[in-house]
């Protein structure tokens, strides 16, 4: 990881802006201070981290990132009062990940989140990875967004199970790990970390509520922030799509939820396509959903639909299919979750959700609809999507010569010829450097068409196994990972590497 690190020295109005702040940033003051300080570790760069963010975290003891974890040496999580920069670290030097600090920054501006890797030399000297790494989007895609569980439950880490307190295991965990903690040169840092093991921490008492102060885990304070920015993220990448102002009313009422089937907002031909898409969608998400379950009862954790909390997730399966089958919006993650992408749910707390943030956009160009939200009914007649059906339809015959968007859609779907590379290819190049996954050349097709007659996996040859686990049926295991290819991509990328092995067949150089 030395190339692409450099030495370290000395919201939605302005989403038109592109890149990252250069200045004035979290991290750029952090990184100030190590220079100033002449920090030479990451226990000494971490003392450096302000109190406020050393004071709100969470522990994990079992993690699928690059950073490893136990329950005496949890990678710890800190993200401070508004997850907006975090933190994480972990504290063996046997573990995966230990040489290494993670950070991520949320750029409000443009709505994107920005991770990055601090190590130190031998020397002392600490050197930053360039923005987003490949080994970071291995996880948090293109374009990044953080990856974190919706309650009820988040495996691994303490805390786990909703409002439930510490199981047995982790009780006895976490009890090892403050014995660690006072004299342990990173975990030292951590303010208050006695209070993980009190059973408050995750379960509200009253006499908090009465002070009107928080009662929610640390573990579901983070989701909330999470969700708040992820939810920002998509509305930015969504108003940056080239149909988002031809389809802005459709777009509206799918966020909404209570404007009826919005597909009917949609001409017989786009019509269709958005309900075969939904179609696809639910068949997909089904046998993901089942394996959950299972996943769950054998965790001994409630599901979601069993709890009695107070939390809200906003389901944006409906916007979704709409922003990427009519808007042009690029296929992206539209979940925290690493694992459950097809629910495409985030959490509704404090801050406004997408649906919300979403209509504020397009009413404050539209005073009518401004006045229409204030006459709802959500009935049949509601005014406020009669207003969106009607405003949708005549901005569609208005531009109905400018359909672009559909067409580059279409486009961009369709597999084309074996010779053309799709997108989703570089996705498993990122993954497969044999740093994370296992070293296949798929960003050298010479190479790539002899790999994929090779043998020796699971289904046989290479190219059974990739055409395999491209396929819903290959659950967890399909590829790309962390990506819900539509059916399109999905037949490009067969396509794709079918031509690449039939080129390797007739290949006749020596």
């Amino acid at each position: 990881m030395s190339s692409g690190f450099a030495r370290v020295g000395m919201f939605l109005l302005g989403l038109a802006t592109g890149g990252h702040a250069q200045g004035g940033t979290a991290l750029d003051a952090w990184l100030a201070d190590i220079d100033h300080q002449h920090a030479a570790s990451v226990g000494a760069a971490i003392a450096l981290l302000p109190v406020g963010l050393r004071t709100d975290y969470v522990l994990v003891f079992a993690s699928r990132s690059l950073q490893a974890a136990s329950f005496t040496a949890p990678r710890a999580v800190l993200y401070g009062t508004d997850g907006r920069f975090i933190v994480t670290f972990n504290g063996d030097s046997g573990q995966r990940g230990f040489e290494a600090i993670e950070t991520m920054e949320f750029d409000e501006r443009t709505g994107t989140f920005h991770f990055r890797e601090l190590r130190f030399r031998p020397d002392g000297v600490a050197e930053l990875s360039a923005d987003n790494p490949a080994r970071c989007a291995a996880c948090h895609g293109r374009p990044a967004r953080p990856v974190w569980d919706l309650p009820p439950v988040w495996p691994g880490v303490y805390g786990e199970r909703y409002r439930a307190g510490l199981s047995p295991a982790e009780a006895a965990g976490m009890q090892a790990f403050l014995r660690r903690q006072p004299a342990d040169p990173r975990y030292r840092h951590l303010v208050s970390p006695a209070r993980f093991a009190e059973r408050s921490t995750y379960v509200g008492s009253a006499h908090a509520r009465y002070d009107g102060d928080s009662d929610e885990p640390p573990n579901f304070r983070l989701t909330a922030l999470l969700s708040g920015m992820q939810q920002q993220s998509l509305i930015a990448s969504l108003l940056a799509a080239p149909g988002f102002g031809r389809y802005r009313h459709l777009l509206v009422a799918a966020a909404d939820g209570h404007c009826g089937d919005v597909a009917t907002y949609l001409p017989a031909e786009q019509r269709e396509r958005v309900r075969s898409e939904r179609e696809r969608r639910l068949a997909y998400a089904a046998p993901l959903r089942e394996r959950e379950a299972v996943g769950r009862r054998s965790r001994r954790v409630a599901t979601v639909e069993s709890y009695r909390a107070g939390f809200h997730a906003e389901d944006l399966s409906e916007l979704r299919i709409l922003a990427e089958a009519v808007a042009g919006l690029a296929p992206q993650r539209w979940a925290l979750a690493l694992d459950n992408d097809e629910e495409n749910r985030l959490l509704v707390d404090s801050a406004p959700g997408a649906a919300d943030l979403l209509a504020g956009v397009v009413e404050a160009g539209d005073a009518t609809l401004r006045n229409a939200r204030g006459l709802r009914t959500f009935g049949e007649a509601d005014p406020y999507c009669h207003y969106l059906r009607a405003a949708n339809q005549r901005v569609l015959a208005e531009t109905s010569g400018l359909a672009g968007a559909d067409v580059a859609r279409e486009s961009a779907g369709s597999p084309g010829p074996a010779s053309t590379r799709p997108s989703l290819v570089a996705r498993c190049a990122t993954c497969h450097t044999g740093e994370i996954g296992p070293k296949l050349p798929f960003d050298d097709s010479a190479m790539l068409r002899q790999a994929l007659l090779g043998g020796g996996y699971p289904r046989g040859r290479l190219l059974d196994e990739i055409l395999y686990r491209l396929t819903p049926a290959a659950g967890q295991d399909q590829m790309p990972r962390g990506t819900m290819t539509t059916g399109p991509e999905q037949s490009a990328l067969e396509d794709y590497f079918l031509g690449v092995a039939a080129s390797a067949r007739t290949d006749t150089r020596p």
